[in-house]
């Protein structure tokens, strides 16, 4: 007898929980980590500083770290029967040239994020709010060895499980486009970023297309690249530097990037028709997942997370 399969929002919940867990255990790694930092500290030094506590936990990457432990058991037991997709057997050969192409495309969102950051400055300076706080900590280098392990390898590798390995799968079933985009927009929400967030849905496009094609190996690839070259390695080489020089030469990779990317894409166009046209999913499952409580909640909650960060003037 045939198992039942489930229905576009019953799919839409179970990664809704999935993109939820995920988030929640980031804040009881902090939690758990601010709790025995406090303990210590007061049972040797008899400090009990709170906001010390505060501070010092948003310099290190222990408490993420320990939120992807709790991650990583929480994704091997939603795969105790569903092995992650590493390769696909039937995926196309990966070539130097067909990774630096993807690369390429995939870089075109660091211009796009400059761009929306510039834009949503002068958009929140009007309304009397700043977003260089939530520009800064998107785009600042680790400050600590912990938080290096964790930007650049640890962190990557888990939200891919979470979101390229786990929800994708589960949205696939209702069209390869529709399960690329509603994976892309949980893995931007999940930064709670207001820059950020949609940077995040831009390569999370191109990190779901690759994860379905080539499998979630290449999308890992593509993320610790994103994070540990073009995010932790570039901060430190250009840090002996001045501002303008950083501001320069990082504005100038993106440039490029983004020039090979648009090349790219406009050399593809017939066959990125092409698949927009095979793998498109129709308007009434769009309907069923975005018009459904559970996704309007969490969205809202997301959203209102975003705004409620934003320091005024």
């Amino acid at each position: 007898m045939n198992e039942k399969q489930p229905s576009v929002r019953e799919d839409m919940v179970r990664s809704i929980g999935v993109a939820f867990a995920y988030s929640a255990m980031m804040f009881i790694g902090i939690l758990v980590y601010m709790v025995v930092y406090l303990l210590v500290k007061a049972g040797i030094q008899g400090d009990f500083s709170v906001d010390q506590a505060t501070s010092d936990t948003m310099e290190t990457g222990w408490p993420y770290l320990i939120a992807c432990a709790l991650s990583f058991l929480l994704l091997t037991y939603l795969h105790r029967k569903r092995p992650i997709v590493w390769r696909r057997a039937e995926a196309p050969q990966m070539t130097g040239k067909g990774f630096g192409q993807l690369l390429a495309v995939f870089m075109m969102g660091q211009l796009l994020f400059t761009g929306l950051a510039n834009v949503g400055e002068i958009i929140a300076n009007a309304l009397g709010y700043t977003i260089l706080p939530e520009v800064e900590m998107a785009s600042a280098g680790s400050p600590s060895w912990s938080m290096f392990l964790y930007a650049s390898f640890v962190g990557p590798i888990l939200e891919e499980i979470a979101f390229r390995g786990t929800i994708l799968p589960y949205l696939t079933k209702h069209g390869q486009l529709f399960a690329i985009t509603i994976s892309a927009f949980f893995f931007g929400l999940m930064h709670l970023n207001i820059i950020q967030s949609p940077f995040a849905f831009l390569i999370g496009l191109v990190l779901g297309y690759v994860s379905l094609t080539y499998g979630l190996f290449w999308a890992v690839v593509l993320h610790i690249i994103n994070n540990f070259v073009f995010g932790d390695i570039l901060f430190q080489l250009l840090s002996p530097f001045s501002p303008a020089v950083q501001d320069g030469v990082n504005n100038l990779i993106s440039f490029v990037f983004f020039l090979a990317g648009a090349w790219v894409l406009y050399r593809n166009r017939e066959a990125i028709k092409a698949y927009l046209k095979t793998y498109r999913t129709t308007p009434a499952t769009y309907r069923q997942a975005l018009v459904y409580w559970p996704f309007l909640l969490y969205t809202g909650l997301a959203l209102w997370q975003m705004i409620a960060s934003l320091q005024p003037l």
